[in-house]
């Protein structure tokens, strides 16, 4: 699990298309749960929870990429039900 900064107010299509699964290159991700955390207009930043059960190379930031988001800031919360 990932607590993800974006840059930008994210939408609900594009919360969509990462819940079920973007193209990143090379690989078509597995889907994903998403929950949005905060959206902060004056900041124009969206803060989401993001839940992925595999594990490839700077998986979250493409997956944010695919979606048109630039990540501002990315922390690992979760490994498995463990808090980090």
């Amino acid at each position: 699990t990932y607590t993800v900064t974006l840059k930008g107010i994210i939408t609900k299509e594009e919360v969509k298309k990462l819940q079920e699964g973007v193209d990143i290159g090379d690989y078509i991700t597995k889907p994903a749960k998403v929950k949005i955390l905060k959206t902060d207009v004056e900041k124009n930043i969206s803060r989401l929870e993001i839940t992925i059960h595999e594990g490839k190379n700077r998986q979250v930031r493409k997956m944010c990429e695919a979606v048109g988001r630039k990540v501002q800031a990315l922390h690992r919360s979760k490994i498995g039900n463990i808090g980090v």
